[in-house]
């Protein structure tokens, strides 16, 4: 494998949610209720929300929320109830090549992160509940604040700058090395335009049939690479 540094997307990357976005947009739709909103907007509507980045505060104005801090807040704590309870009962696992996929990794010496838009606390939770934590170097949740989740490019760079030797003489060209030898892996296009806009590999995980291809070359950013299942990372 050519990169040394692996950078991870959690949810339908490594852990199993079914039926993703149902599951995310049910939780935003209770999370509305509860604020003073006139119209809830519709699916499509709704599903812009995960896809514009530090824009949302302006998103959720037009929508009629104007705290949008305490917004979130609310969201993430139904979000993390709720995920407890689905992995308790095994709803939400992990998926089956990720154990024996990351062994390989670690035992080549590949330095590997996740990048996540879940905050610090559930990402933990999850992997210290799946026992696999011990494999990440650097864990990145940015639920915290959502003007820099993905697609921004903070959350990636915040995990280079953790490779980064500090003690490099010439820190702009070990950072230039390491973007050079990163790669992101994640499930969704704004893990994609993640990667992009951090000048990092992409590689679009599609696991039975998520996307179709069709549909994914009309995407404006492009993977540069695409894996049908997670152990195809070791061939890259």
């Amino acid at each position: 494998m050519e990169f040394n540094y692996i950078l991870f997307d959690l949810d339908n990357c490594l852990v199993e949610i079914p039926d993703i976005r149902s599951y995310f947009d049910n939780l935003l739709v209770e999370t509305m209720k509860e604020f003073d909103i006139k119209k809830i907007p519709n699916f499509n509507k709704r599903q812009t929300i995960w896809v514009v980045g530090k824009e949302y505060i302006n998103l959720l104005k037009s929508w009629g929320i104007s705290a949008h801090q305490k917004f979130w807040e609310v969201f993430d704590l139904k979000v993390f109830q709720q995920r407890k309870k689905l992995i308790d009962v095994g709803k939400i696992k992990l998926f089956d090549d990720v154990i024996q996929t990351v062994k390989e990794l670690s035992n080549l010496n590949k330095r590997m992160g996740i990048i996540s838009n879940t905050p610090d606390c559930i990402v933990e939770y999850q992997l210290n509940f799946f026992n696999i934590n011990k494999y990440f170097e650097v864990i990145v949740g940015l639920g915290e604040d959502q003007t820099i989740c993905k697609p921004e490019p903070t959350g990636i760079n915040i995990a280079l700058n953790h490779f980064l030797d500090s003690k490099r003489n010439n820190k702009e060209n070990a950072f230039k090395k390491i973007k050079s030898k990163t790669i992101m892996i994640g499930d969704s296009i704004i893990d994609i335009i993640s990667a992009y806009r951090a000048n990092i590999k992409s590689c679009l995980l599609i696991r039975k049939s998520t996307h179709d291809i069709e549909y994914i070359k009309t995407w404006d950013y492009q993977p540069h690479f695409i894996i049908n299942q997670l152990d195809e990372i070791l061939q890259i």
